[in-house]
């Protein structure tokens, strides 16, 4: 029996053609084994063992996971990040700064959700309660909680009446007068000058951000009359 006969092709160019094979995707790897890990991976051991507590959050640190997010390994730099903040015993107000990193990492990654715990962390310390009020409260409205958002909006309107979007968001909330933004900001100022006066800012830093300074008929409670402070 005759064989089949090779194709044209075959017989112009020896073998058929072969079409060029996709690029594997790729997957970023767990452990780079980088100058960055290498750093981080001694900070962890050594926080373990009681030193450079005071290190956590400087810019050192901070430099070096730097380096792991712009090389492109977000989620790594991220589970670094929740690594060394779940060392035991490091003083929280040492932990501050790189939670705070933490938290904008996880905003620019529209993940906000994972990280309500450290901005709730975040609100008790002044060099970063006014970003972690304005967080908290933009994740309450885009879930549709609107009292939760008003408290944390308030809370920023109680140092700043500039900042950005806060006015804007807090007359927009449903049920609220007009004028309401302003209104909470004097409150708390007057507030504030009051708890000051009586030195009770320092002892009490929790009162700096209170909700529902106004009475029922919507008008700003007197800060005197509301905490009765007496010389």
């Amino acid at each position: 029996m005759a064989s089949a006969k090779p194709s044209l092709w075959r017989r112009l160019f020896g073998k058929p053609p072969v079409p060029p094979s996709l690029p594997a995707p790729t997957v970023e790897p767990q452990h780079l084994g980088s100058a960055d890990e290498v750093f981080l991976a001694k900070l962890v051991a050594d926080l373990a063992e009681g030193k450079r507590r005071d290190q956590i959050g400087d810019a050192q640190v901070v430099h070096h996971l730097d380096g792991l997010w712009t090389s492109g390994h977000e989620r790594l730099a991220i589970e670094w990040m929740e690594k060394l903040l779940s060392v035991p015993e490091v003083p929280v107000a040492a932990t501050a700064a790189l939670r705070a990193v933490l938290v904008e990492r996880y905003e620019q990654r529209g993940e906000l959700d994972t990280a309500l715990a450290h901005l709730d962390g975040l609100t008790r310390d002044a060099r970063y309660a006014l970003r972690a009020h304005y967080l908290l409260a933009e994740h309450a409205r885009k879930h549709g909680d609107h009292e939760r958002a008003l408290r944390h909006y308030e809370a920023v309107l109680g140092h700043d009446v500039d900042y950005p979007n806060v006015r804007m968001r807090v007359e927009r909330q449903p049920g609220q007068p007009p004028g309401h933004a302003l209104a909470v900001a004097a409150a708390h100022a007057e507030l504030l000058a009051v708890l000051h006066d009586h030195h009770l800012v320092a002892a009490e830093p929790g009162l700096q951000f209170l909700h529902g300074i106004e009475s029922d008929d919507h008008a700003p409670v007197n800060a005197h009359e509301l905490f009765r402070v007496e010389a």
